[in-house]
C-alpha cells in the first residue's frame, strides 16, 4: 500500500486542537486548505481515523485496485471481485472474501468464460477440457458432470476413506448380504459356491482342525487379520486362494472379517492389501510370518 504521507508536516485540529500528522489518514482532502486538507480532522467530523474510498485517495498499482474493506491491494479481475455495472472499472468495492466468498476465483466457469465447442471447463482443476473427459450428467445443461473424470476420481476417493463413511459402506453391505442371501436365488448361488470349495477342498492338501483354527484365533487376538475388527464376526480366509492353489493349511488360514474377506475375494495378498485404506505394515509383516512367504513372495508349507 503506497500512502502518501509527509512526516515533517502536521497541522492542529480547529475542534480538538490535536497536532495531528497533516496527511490523508488524519484529514480529509480540501482544495485551497492548509497544507491541501480541512480544517477539522476525522474524528471530529464523525469518521475514524483511517483512509476511505482507498481507490481515490492512494494510487494502486497498474491493474491492481483496493478492496473498500479489507484495504488489500489486489488484481482487478473477475478471480478478486464481482462484476459491477455501476462502478467505473465493471468491478465491486469489496473483494469476493469480504463477501463472503471461502476464496477467490470463479464461480460457475462455464457461464464467465467462453469456451470452444464440445469443451468445457472443470469446475476443479479449471482446466479446459473435451466432452470426452466430463462424465454423463442429465441435470446439467450440457449433460455433462461439472467436473472431469479425473477430479471426480479423486474427491470419490477422498469421500469413501472417510471413517463414518466405510461404517455406512460395511453396514449397508451386511444388510443386503443378508437380504439377498434370503431369497430363492441367493440360497441357490450359496449353495452352488459352497459345493465349488468342497469340491476344491477334496483335491488339495487338507489338513486343518477345530483346535488349529482356536490356536490361530489366539494368535491375531480374535481380530480380522487385515483391518483389526473385534467386533465381526470372523471367517477362515486363504492367503493364497483355493482357486490359485492355495492350500487348506494352518499356514493359509487366518482370520477375516466378513468385509475384507468378501474383498479380497480370490485377489492376490500383496495386489490387494497394499491399497486397502486399513493397510497397516505391521499387520502384514505378522500375516507373511504366519503363511510363511519369503521375501520371492513364495509360500513355505510345513506339512504336519
Amino acid at each position: 500500500m503506497n500512502i502518501i504521507t509527509n512526516e515533517t508536516l502536521s497541522k492542529p485540529c480547529k475542534t480538538c486542537e490535536r497536532i495531528l500528522p497533516a496527511d490523508v489518514v488524519h484529514f480529509r482532502k480540501k482544495k485551497g486548505g492548509k497544507l491541501g486538507f480541512e480544517a477539522h480532522c476525522k474524528e471530529c467530523l464523525g469518521i475514524e481515523f483511517g483512509i476511505h474510498q482507498m481507490n481515490r485517495t492512494v494510487k494502486a498499482k497498474k491493474g491492481y485496485k483496493f478492496c473498500g474493506k479489507c484495504k488489500n491491494e489486489l488484481p482487478a479481475d473477475i478471480n478478486h471481485f464481482y462484476k459491477s455495472k455501476s462502478r467505473k472499472d465493471g468491478l465491486d468495492s469489496w473483494c469476493k472474501k469480504c463477501w463472503g466468498s471461502k476464496d477467490y476465483g470463479v464461480k460457475q466457469p462455464n457461464k464467465v468464460f467462453d469456451t470452444k465447442d464440445g469443451y468445457k471447463i472443470c469446475a476443479s482443476c479449471r482446466e479446459e477440457l473435451p466432452y470426452k473427459r466430463f462424465s454423463k450428467n442429465t441435470d446439467n445443461k450440457d449433460k455433462r458432470s461439472s467436473s472431469c473424470k479425473a477430479c471426480a476420481s479423486i474427491k470419490g476417493k477422498e469421500y469413501d476413506s472417510r471413517p463414518e463413511v466405510k461404517k455406512r459402506a460395511k453396514a449397508y453391505a451386511k444388510e443386503w448380504r443378508k437380504g439377498y442371501y434370503a431369497t430363492d436365488h441367493g440360497k441357490a448361488m450359496n449353495l452352488k459356491h459352497i459345493n465349488i470349495r468342497r469340491s476344491r477342498k477334496e483335491n488339495t492338501i487338507y489338513n486343518y482342525s477345530e483346535s488349529v483354527w482356536i490356536k490361530t484365533l489366539e494368535v491375531f487376538d480374535h481380530a480380522c487379520a487385515y483391518c483389526g475388527d473385534t467386533t465381526s464376526d470372523l471367517h477362515q480366509e486363504h492367503v493364497i486362494p483355493l482357486s490359485k492353489g492355495g492350500y487348506y493349511t494352518k499356514e493359509n488360514i487366518i482370520p477375516a472379517c466378513q468385509f475384507c474377506n468378501s474383498s479380497k475375494h480370490a485377489r492376490d495378498l500383496d495386489e490387494w492389501y497394499p491399497k486397502q485404506s486399513c493397510f497397516s505394515p505391521e499387520r502384514l509383516k505378522k500375516i507373511n510370518e504366519w503363511a510363511g512367504i519369503d521375501s520371492n513372495n513364495t509360500q513355505q508349507l510345513k506339512l504336519v
